[in-house]
């Protein structure tokens, strides 16, 4: 008995050095290093976890179409849905003499050859009823009393009142003492006017003087008129006074915003048909205003700035033996940079001709006048 009273009092007192550690109502155990390192890692990964679903999700709403870019400074294209900046986007971020190709501007090589089977509407042609005439680098040699007429509009022309007119039209009428009867001037160029019309532009010839004749829609009959089916190459007489249609008067000429033109014309006669035309072969020249309303052949190509203008595109075109020039090409259609393109036509200016700032330039707003070498 001695030896079990002993026994049960070690294990009593053992019992009661251990409670607190196996009690209910102890302090827990303290966080061992392993558990604070997994719940850092744990936050560093969120936190990473949560940057990078950030960044995607900011990337994927910057831009989904190159047109998202527009707004950015400069050219920029979308990529992997970021707006990234290139070179350029299309030709027009290029300089002149240069096109964009993937989005790099790269130089535009000149290599344009002037054609010498190209005379625009100068050449009896059964296929078009307008054509007609003899091409000729020789100037005309006979007077038809145009000059009466160029100097009387030159004489008419007041600088200084263009200069300080209002935003309307300025607009100067030319009338004669005397009708003046021209004889025998060319036909040289003309608008298109479909087969048994009346053109509405009409240019003439002759040793001294070009000229345009202007008629308005109104002043050209529906049928029968004595202009229609008029073929370049046609010699013909006419006056040139004021006029009445439908009454309203016509002046003889008149000088509309700069642009000189001939306007009463009466007495229509052709009186020989494809005579010698006249052209100017440019050459190693520059387009110059001394060429305004004359037929000049030339070559050249269409360069990066393409631009609408009115119902029409202007084009900046190089010419001449090595490209150095540079004019303005006008033409009912857009044409592609880097065309070679051949023309013969009259010359027209930008501003209009007695306008202080203006320049001569191909026009090519009647298809037949210019084309794009292949």
């Amino acid at each position: 008995m001695k030896k079990t009273t002993v026994l049960a009092a070690v294990i009593a007192a053992m019992a009661l050095v251990f409670a607190p550690m196996i009690g209910c109502g102890g302090d827990p155990p303290p966080p061992s290093n392993n558990d604070t390192n997994n719940d850092e890692n744990n936050d560093e990964n969120n936190d990473e976890n949560n940057d990078e679903n950030n960044d995607e999700n900011n990337d994927e709403e910057e831009c989904t179409l190159d047109v998202d870019c527009e707004d950015e400074e400069g050219p920029h294209i979308c990529e992997e849905g970021q707006c990234v900046a290139v070179e350029c986007v299309e030709t027009a971020d290029c300089e002149l003499a240069e096109t964009c190709e993937d989005n790099s501007c790269e130089p535009i090589a000149y290599d344009c050859e002037v054609s010498d089977e190209f005379y625009g509407q100068i050449g009896a042609d059964d296929s078009n009823h307008q054509f007609g005439g003899e091409p000729t680098a020789d100037p005309l040699d006979e007077s038809a009393g145009l000059d009466e007429i160029q100097e009387a509009i030159d004489d008419a022309w007041d600088q200084e009142e263009y200069d300080n007119h209002d935003n309307g039209a300025h607009v100067i009428d030319i009338e004669f003492d005397d009708p003046v009867e021209v004889e025998g001037a060319v036909v040289t160029a003309m608008t298109f006017a479909s087969e048994g019309n009346a053109p509405r532009n009409v240019w003439v010839q002759d040793a001294d003087a070009a000229l345009k004749i202007l008629r308005l829609a109104g002043e050209i009959e529906d049928s029968g008129d004595m202009m229609a089916d008029i073929r370049v190459g046609d010699k013909v007489n006419f006056t040139v006074d004021e006029i009445t249609v439908d009454g309203d008067d016509v002046p003889a000429a008149s000088i509309f915003n700069a642009d000189p033109s001939i306007r009463g014309v009466s007495d229509w006669d052709v009186v020989e048909e494809d005579v010698d035309v006249p052209y100017i072969e440019l050459g190693d020249d520059e387009l110059s205003l001394d060429y305004f309303n004359e037929n000049v052949r030339m070559t050249g190509q269409i360069l990066s700035n393409v631009w609408e203008c009115g119902d029409n595109y202007c084009h900046s075109l190089r010419y001449g033996p090595d490209g150095e020039y540079e004019t303005t090409f006008v033409a009912r259609d857009q044409e592609d940079v880097g065309e070679c393109i051949s023309y013969l036509g009259p010359v027209q200016t930008f501003p209009s001709f007695y306008d202080a700032d203006a320049e001569a330039q191909a026009d090519g707003t009647n298809f037949d006048w210019y084309w794009v070498n292949f």
